[in-house]
């Protein structure tokens, strides 16, 4: 795969460059994020990367593991997998050779991230792992200068892409997920999100406003990243969502379409009417919690 962008010899330098922040984007799985990571990739001062993974692999399963502070064994794996896609093998001495601590690990993962951004002389990066919603604590408690945006959908929606996206590449996703696997992602994502609702550095946006008002959702997370929001935001996105987007990752590519031309799978096309009903039956209590948060920017302020 070609390089994402170029990255000379005085990366490595570059490395211990201050950054502004540090931007996880988190949601769960057919949520939007590709969309709102090409959208935001697009101002020029952030930069971003495909999907690193990278906390998903070094948090070890086991508790005790977790409890001392280990890294797993597959995290060196992983960084050099997500060097290798991104095209930046280069920077791979800036990730210690031998990392048996997380913090020690994560630290190296935060060089190498760093080094990127400095390289394109950008003073934000944002990294989009949806699976990184599970990490949050180990996140914050590693990472300087951090923050989160959350990406929320529409339950029905996120169900019925789930089921859809998994019969249409169902090599790339293990198996095709039942209707009980669909909708246990959203519901046990969203309870995941709602623990940090008020805390300093989290930021909720809701996925059917990003798509009917996008510019009006993306200055205020602009103002949370401290930037002034850029017009170019909206018409580089296609080009940005090109470049994060692994040959690998063939169900991502509705990103760098037109957003007021998006065409979701529709909840009804997908279901049939009892499933629908049993669908609805669980997750409209949940949709009913969301709207229970208090967050304006989760209330919708258009009608699909």
């Amino acid at each position: 795969m070609r390089p994402f962008w170029p990255i000379s010899s005085n990366a490595l330098e570059k490395a211990e460059s201050p950054i502004h922040s540090r931007v996880f984007l988190v949601g769960c799985a057919r949520s939007g994020t590709t969309l709102l990571q090409s959208l935001l990739g697009a101002h020029p001062q952030i930069a971003t990367f495909p999907e690193t993974h990278f906390f998903q692999r070094a948090v070890p399963g086991r508790r005790l593991a977790r409890a001392i502070g280990l890294s797993s064994r597959y995290a060196p794996i992983q960084v050099h997998q997500f060097l290798l896609e991104a095209g930046h093998l280069n920077l791979e001495p800036l990730y210690p050779r031998r990392s048996l601590f997380l913090r020690r690990s994560t630290a190296g993962f935060i060089r190498i991230l760093d080094a990127i951004a400095q390289e394109q002389n950008r003073s934000i990066w944002l990294e989009k792992t949806p699976g990184h919603l599970y990490h949050i604590e180990t996140i914050e408690a590693l990472v300087p200068e951090v923050k989160f945006i959350h990406l929320i959908r529409a339950g029905r929606d996120v169900t019925a892409s789930l089921y859809a996206i998994t019969r249409e590449y169902d090599n790339a996703w293990d198996h095709p997920m039942t209707v009980d696997e669909c909708i246990y992602w959203w519901v046990d994502a969203i309870p995941r999100s709602a623990k940090y609702v008020g805390r300093p550095g989290h930021y909720y946006v809701r996925y059917e406003n990003l798509v009917e008002q996008t510019r009006e959702v993306l200055v205020p997370i602009c103002q949370f990243l401290g930037l002034e929001y850029d017009d170019e935001m909206l018409t580089r996105y296609p080009k940005v969502a090109r470049e994060i987007t692994g040959q690998h990752e063939p169900w991502k590519l509705g990103a760098e379409s037109p957003i007021n031309k998006r065409v979701a799978r529709s909840f009804e096309s997908v279901f049939n009417e009892e499933q629908r009903r049993y669908i609805r039956k669980r997750i409209d209590p949940v949709e009913q919690e969301i709207n229970g948060w208090g967050i304006e920017s989760l209330t919708f302020k258009a009608v699909r």
